[in-house]
């Protein structure tokens, strides 16, 4: 898809926060461990998807995001684990909690796209709101309307939501949204 992101961690942290204690998925999304990263990491971004329209965007970052290795926490730590976006880059694989966190962190702060981290039964996604969206598919919440953009469904781009999930009203995590 076009994109790269590097950047410097510090692999002390990462052992430091290894046994977090669990939280609900806001809290790791809105925890910046490393401010400096973070900062770089929505440059890079910015820079990378520059000149193209919202959706393109959105779904050249999608795309991006659905090539990252998968593996469930119980496997790789024995544990659910939460990844802080900084752990999306420190670990070699990652779940959908993981994955919907870093999406939508990057959705919000380096593209500006309206953005949800959302729930379903066993399954952490996003959902995007984009002016000029087709209003077919997806909810209406708080004055907007939303669609899924699941970074874990692979291939999916935005309205696409996982079969065992199109009838299924997602809870609402974290609302990413001017005035929020």
């Amino acid at each position: 898809y076009g994109l790269h992101l590097s950047g410097e961690l510090n692999e002390n942290m990462m052992r430091l926060i290894y046994r977090y204690p669990q939280m609900p998925v806001e809290g790791f999304a809105t925890s910046a461990l490393q401010p400096k990263l973070r900062a770089e990491l929505v440059e890079q971004v910015r820079s990378q998807l520059a000149g193209m329209d919202k959706e393109t965007a959105v779904n050249t970052l999608l795309g991006f995001f659905h090539t990252l290795p998968y593996q469930i926490d119980e496997e790789r730590h024995g544990f659910e684990k939460p990844y802080f976006l900084e752990e999306l880059l420190y670990y070699d694989k990652c779940d959908c909690e993981d994955r919907a966190i870093a999406f939508t962190y990057l959705l919000w702060n380096a593209l500006g796209v309206n953005c949800q981290l959302i729930a379903y039964p066993l399954h952490e996604s996003a959902a995007v709101s984009l002016p000029d969206s087709p209003e077919a598919g997806g909810w209406d919440y708080d004055g907007c309307h939303w669609r899924s953009a699941d970074p874990t469904y692979i291939g999916a781009k935005i309205g696409d939501v996982m079969p065992q999930y199109r009838t299924t009203v997602p809870k609402i995590d974290k609302t990413y949204r001017e005035g929020l």
